[in-house]
């Protein structure tokens, strides 16, 4: 008979290999490698943490810190996606990056849609999403390709300024990573556009714990459900192809789970309700909008 734990761990299990199933049977098939730098077009420096992927491909990457990357490819027609925040999205084919190794993505001038409020901001912070008081279960990304993300839907219902971002921890190990804070706005339940300007870059914390993301500098204003999510960019000392050495806490729940995990750069994300019904412990703080007297 299984304990609580010995189910946790099959569930976990599971999850990973769903998720992961894809990304081997791509590597089964990659012949080759593409390597090359992301820069800047106008300034001509490296361009750091560029999302890469081969979305028919199901693999994906992210550049250094100095604009390096490496990606497999199957065949010199595979379209390759690159994209940053605040950068025109390139598309370029195998082929044409063997020629030109050096990518140069074009600043792009960044647009939000404008959120109409009234009254008058509240000095009081309210709590978006779940902080989870128990210590529950330990999910993980689910995928050991860069790029790859785990959050959470954030239901919002008035409008709000966001302040700060918080991901609670259950297990940290002595790696040493870089994760990158997303806050994209949802359609119909896929996420949009990143909210944030530029990237928020945090290190992966030495101990369990809440990681706390200030968000106040960003001016965010939303008036509708987010998705907040953590994205793994750089292993400093973990091997590409090794699970990351951190896990987050979450609850399981048979009403409105909110997790979502992504493989990859430029991969769908997808929930997995059906196999692990899941509240994440991630959540946001922000002010209200109240109406003025």
């Amino acid at each position: 008979m299984f304990n609580n734990r010995t189910g946790t761990m099959i569930k976990s299990f599971l999850l990973f290999s769903v998720l992961a199933f894809a990304t081997v049977t791509q590597a089964i098939f990659a012949q080759s490698s593409l390597e090359g730098t992301t820069l800047n077009a106008e300034s001509g420096e490296p361009l750091p943490y560029v999302n890469i992927g081969i979305p028919a491909r199901g693999t994906g990457t992210v550049s250094d810190g100095s604009g390096r990357f490496s990606l497999t490819y199957a065949a010199d027609t595979d379209s390759v996606i690159f994209s940053a925040i605040g950068f025109e999205t390139a598309i370029l084919t195998a082929i044409e990056l063997l020629k030109t190794p050096e990518i140069r993505l074009t600043p792009a001038v960044y647009e939000m849609e404008d959120v109409v409020v009234t009254g008058t901001l509240s000095e009081n912070s309210d709590i978006y999403g779940h902080r989870l008081r128990r210590q529950g279960d330990n999910i993980g990304f689910g995928s050991t390709q860069l790029g790859t993300q785990i959050g959470a839907r954030i239901e919002i219902r008035r409008p709000v300024q966001i302040q700060s971002a918080h991901f609670m921890v259950n297990r940290a190990g002595a790696d040493s990573m870089l994760f990158r804070v997303n806050v994209y706005s949802l359609n119909e339940g896929l996420n949009g556009q990143n909210l944030l300007p530029e990237n928020v870059i945090v290190e992966a914390p030495s101990e369990p714990g809440v990681m706390s993301v200030d968000l106040e500098p960003y001016d965010i204003i939303v008036n509708d459900d987010v998705l907040l999510s953590l994205e793994w960019i750089e292993a400093v000392n973990v091997p590409d192809d090794e699970l990351q050495n951190i896990s987050f806490r979450a609850a399981r729940t048979g009403r409105n789970p909110n997790m979502l995990l992504k493989s990859t750069s430029h991969a769908p994300f997808r929930s997995y309700d059906d196999l692990v019904p899941y509240r994440l412990g991630f959540y946001l703080t922000g002010s209200r909008f109240r109406e003025s007297d």
